[in-house]
């Protein structure tokens, strides 16, 4: 396969290579691969999460999930999860919208004010 800045999703998706293609039940072991979401719920365990898109670790994850967590947030759905927050603890989370919607707006950057 040529080198990947050289070669765009299409092309990867289209030859069947394994950089790009999530196949059910496959072993992939990219640090960036789509079973992560599933790997942290379901417990890192090699006979549970081993398969992409296994059934075994779809549910051993929402079990885990539905046992262990309260409140499971989304990327997708960022501006939900503080209002979810803000409603199911609302002594720790009150603004946390406000203050969500605020951080919008704004180019932020960190710093530290002892390296020049």
């Amino acid at each position: 396969m040529p080198h990947p800045k050289w070669v765009n999703t299409d092309q990867c998706v289209l030859s069947g290579e394994n950089v790009r293609t999530f196949s059910k039940g496959s072993l992939l072991e990219h640090n960036g691969d789509h079973r992560r979401q599933t790997l942290f719920f379901c417990g890192h365990s090699k006979h549970k999460s081993l398969l992409f898109n296994g059934t075994l670790p779809l549910q051993s994850a929402k079990r885990n999930v539905e046992r262990d967590y309260a409140v499971v947030g989304t990327c997708e759905d960022t501006n939900i999860t503080p209002t979810v927050l803000e409603n199911y603890i609302p002594r720790y989370f009150q603004g946390a919208l406000n203050i969500y919607y605020m951080g919008l707006d704004k180019h932020v950057q960190n710093s530290n004010p002892l390296k020049r």
